[in-house]
């Protein structure tokens, strides 16, 4: 089942997500749902009572807003090492001290409140707001090689609580967002 999961319906709920994933929570919990399906239909001993965010780890998957998420800040380390032409997103220097971050555009007080949302959505807001949590030794990362810094990514990401929400089950953060799931993480150690 997994299997079949990944290679054909996974690639059409990851297809260009750094530019649709959606915000909605509650358009977030239907694409969520599909991935809770089909974990609950995989027969094993392992996940006999295990709850859906135990079924994750065990199986070792990322829920679907965490690895779109994880996307965005791939795709934003890609534009900071020019591997990527047509997206024009700033980066402070990583010789400072604080290291290299993306560079949000400044909010016009005057827009109306539809702008106002779909920038906070945008590449350019939330991708760099992704890209700066991440530790410093992986906003500096400078090398064209994609799957070292995936694997350094993978190391980091996957201490990170990965709760999904699904009824029954309550977690400290506000949402299942890296932005909201990090500050509590690092508070922790």
């Amino acid at each position: 089942m997994l299997t079949l999961f990944k290679s054909l319906i996974q690639p059409h709920l990851d297809y260009c997500c750094q530019l649709w994933a959606p915000s909605c929570q509650e358009d977030i919990n239907k694409i969520e749902a599909v991935q809770c399906s089909l974990v609950a239909r995989i027969h094993d001993s392992r996940l006999n009572g295990l709850n859906y965010w135990q079924k994750l780890s065990a199986l070792k998957l990322y829920s679907q807003e965490r690895r779109r998420e994880r996307y965005l800040i791939i795709f934003m380390w890609k534009i900071s090492q020019e591997l990527v032409s047509g997206y024009n997103v700033q980066f402070s220097s990583t010789y400072s001290r604080t290291g290299r971050k993306a560079i949000i555009p400044p909010l016009v007080t005057s827009a109306p409140s539809r702008i106002k949302q779909a920038r906070e959505r945008s590449l350019k807001v939330k991708g760099a707001q992704l890209f700066n949590l991440m530790p410093l030794h992986l906003r500096n990362s400078d090398h064209a090689d994609i799957l070292m810094f995936k694997n350094h990514l993978d190391l980091y990401i996957c201490d990170i609580p990965d709760q999904p929400t699904r009824s029954g089950l309550t977690r400290a953060a506000q949402s299942n967002s890296s932005l909201h799931q990090v500050p509590i993480y690092e508070l922790s150690f």
